[in-house]
């Protein structure tokens, strides 16, 4: 039952509401403000209109400008050149024809000097050779003993230091053994530390270092046996044999 009620106090509102805009809308007391609205209405569309036309004439305009820039660059394509150079007042065309006789003699010329040179010699066939060597005959005999011996000396060359020496794979293995083992002999440590000395600062030096043998052994064995020059120290037969090292303890 309130819903019923609630609705047709919904639709009475609605309805007088409308009928309450009708008379405001349409009273004679608004007709004035629909006669303004539509007067400047018509105002709006007629400034309008002009406001196009003038648009439409600045956009013909335009395209006119643009066609005659258009013809007058056309034509003056289609100018001849020799038009144009006529154009100056006084000015002169020039034709130069080349003189053959002139072509023919150089333009700065010096005379070549006088010389001894006969020519070049003419080739000398195998025929017009005197052979006075045969086969046989031996060339050595005109060298003594002490030339013979001289010629067939062999030649001593000195290593450059710029360029490092190759080092046998067997003094490596060598070496290897000797640090391993740990022997006493000073042949064998001496070998040793020419070899560790020449590979000072190379990746061989540093795996004998982390696999072998300590880095600090390494370099006793070096500074026992070679000076800082890399040659061998004097050893006497006085000095006391050096303790044996178990090299087990340092693997």
């Amino acid at each position: 039952m309130m819903t019923k009620i609630y609705l047709a106090v919904k639709v009475y509102a609605t309805f007088h509401l409308l009928y309450e805009l009708w008379v405001f809308l349409f009273r004679r007391k608004i007709y004035g403000l629909w006669d303004k609205l539509y007067r400047w209405a018509r105002v709006i569309r007629i400034i309008l209109q002009r406001w196009y036309q003038k648009l439409e004439a600045a956009r013909i305009e335009c395209r006119k400008r643009h066609e005659m820039r258009e013809k007058r660059r056309k034509k003056e394509k289609t100018v001849p050149h020799s038009v144009v150079d006529c154009e100056v007042i006084g000015k002169t065309k020039s034709v130069y024809i080349p003189d053959p006789k002139k072509a023919r003699e150089p333009v700065r010329s010096e005379p070549l000097p006088e010389s001894d040179f006969i020519g070049e010699d003419e080739d000398i066939s195998a025929d017009d050779v005197d052979y006075t060597f045969t086969d046989d005959e031996d060339l050595s005999s005109d060298l003594t003993d002490a030339d013979m011996q001289a010629l067939m000396a062999p030649v001593e060359t000195e290593p450059d230091p710029d360029f490092p020496t190759g080092i046998p794979i067997s003094r490596i293995s060598d070496a290897a053994d000797v640090l391993m083992s740990g022997t006493d002999n000073m042949e064998k440590r001496m070998r040793t530390a020419e070899t560790l000395f020449q590979l000072r600062d190379t990746d061989l030096f540093r795996l004998f270092a982390e696999n072998i043998c300590p880095q600090e052994e390494l370099d006793m064995i070096i500074t026992e046996c070679l000076t800082h020059n890399g040659e061998r120290k004097a050893f006497n037969e006085d000095v006391p044999a050096i303790a044996q090292v178990n090299w087990d303890d340092y693997m």
